[in-house]
């Protein structure tokens, strides 16, 4: 909302004015006893205000508002535009529509079980039942209401939704849903305002991002089709994300596989794989890292008891060991693609006795099936393949592993065919493989 004040000559009494005529608001400074009313006059003059004082009085009487000295009160109020009112006449069904409480108490299987709808697609046609009516701004001037098919369509298109040519349109790809001011919208990144939990062999396929502010629990599995964010912490679960990943909480006894950057706080007794990035920013105990780009952690972070494997480079700042007898940091060929492809062959063998909540789509797939498992298998180990034979690969690798404050006496420490130990406590030293 645009405002634009208004103030006598000393500055006891301030009048606020909505720019769009919508209301105003006066307040009387708590420094003064006395107010000269003429002055109060002329600022509504000014500001043009001719309407809506009776609006204002009924509506300070509604809620109880006491006006006060030194605290702003309603003085002007606008008669509203009766919007008219419409009908969404769906062209797919109800039930693949997101409803908003949803996400508050959410029933995931009914969620995942919700179809995609691609870009372009149509969902609903609209249907005006009765027409609107004008109001009157506080200026004096009439408000009208939408009247054409397109004006007010606009007023009922959410976030990835067009209109044209009558009907509401995806604009993107996601889910089909109505947010909080029931408008037709596309769910891109499904958004989860409390604990979620994952059943002990059940896998879920969540076709978009997904954001929870809370925990997520349980024995079971999670594949995402997109970007993975979590406020709270991760406990006990696998989780397959075709994005970045970003946990802010504690991640404790999970394996996480990111196909994007990977971004922890603390992480205790798990296995985290990607293939791009992961970055610590906390503390790391007896877990495993592999990762096909770069590890960095942060100068204070530190790596209890963990093993790290990049095919880049690694930077870390403590690297302690404290009851394991042999930890090391390796740099080697796509250790991302090892872990994936045992990953996915173990879940091969335990594929029958899954439980699978997706949805079941028409044309473009984004779940889980034995077809694109075997593919994926098929990907990594090419890829994985190629780059050991491609003799130039080891030159586009930086060749180094940092430890910026401490390494452990006993880690072992591997630049492809290059081994070292570390024999006693070492502080600031990094790396590299002999030329």
């Amino acid at each position: 909302m645009s405002e634009k004040y208004y103030y006598n000559d000393n500055k006891t009494v301030v009048l606020t004015v909505d720019t769009q005529g919508h209301e105003a608001y006066l307040k009387l400074s708590d420094r003064c006893i006395f107010f000269n009313e003429s002055d109060i006059s002329k600022l509504i003059e000014a500001a043009g205000i001719q309407y809506g004082f009776e609006n204002a009085k009924k509506s300070l009487t509604k809620q109880q508002i006491k006006k006060q000295l030194g605290q702003s009160f309603l003085i002007a109020k606008c008669d509203p535009v009766k919007m008219p009112e419409t009908e969404f006449e769906l062209v797919i069904p109800e039930g693949q529509i997101l409803k908003p409480h949803d996400m508050y108490q959410p029933k995931i299987e009914e969620i995942l079980v919700k179809k995609t709808i691609q870009e372009g697609e149509s969902i609903s046609h609209l249907k005006v039942t009765s027409a609107g009516a004008k109001g009157k701004d506080i200026f004096g001037n009439d408000i009208f209401p939408p009247e054409s098919d397109q004006e007010i369509a606009a007023v009922l298109c959410g976030e990835g939704v067009i209109f044209k040519n009558g009907t509401f349109v995806a604009g993107k790809k996601g889910i089909p849903c109505l947010d909080r001011q029931n408008r037709l919208s596309i769910c891109s990144t499904l958004k989860f305002n409390t604990d979620i939990t994952l059943d002990q062999n059940t896998l879920y396929v969540f076709p978009c991002s997904v954001l929870v502010e809370g925990d997520v629990n349980g024995e079971g599995m999670a594949y995402i089709n997109g970007d993975f964010a979590l406020t709270g912490n991760l406990n006990n679960c696998t989780l397959y994300i075709n994005g970045k990943a970003l946990i802010k909480g504690t991640v404790v006894n999970s394996k996480i596989l990111s196909e994007g950057t990977v971004g922890l706080t603390q992480v205790e007794q798990s296995r985290v794989v990607s293939n791009h990035n992961i970055k610590l920013d906390g503390l790391a105990k007896e877990t495993l890292f592999a990762v096909n780009r770069n590890f960095i952690s942060g100068d204070e972070s530190v790596c209890d008891d963990c093993s790290v494997y990049a095919a880049k480079s690694i930077v870390i700042g403590y690297l302690l060991k404290t009851n394991k007898d042999y930890i090391e940091a390796a740099i080697c060929y796509l250790p991302f693609n090892r872990e994936c492809i045992a990953f996915w062959n173990d879940f091969l063998t335990l594929y029958d006795g899954f439980r699978v909540i997706q949805a079941d789509q028409d044309g473009e797939d984004n779940g889980i099936h034995l077809d694109n498992i075997g593919q994926k298998i098929a990907d990594l180990e090419a890829g994985l393949l190629e780059s050991i034979t491609d003799d130039s690969y080891i030159a586009t690798v930086e060749n180094s592993v940092v430890f910026k404050r401490k390494v452990a006496a006993g880690t072992k420490v591997h630049i492809f065919s290059y081994t070292t130990s570390i024999k006693d406590d070492k502080e600031g030293v990094t790396i590299t493989k002999p030329q």
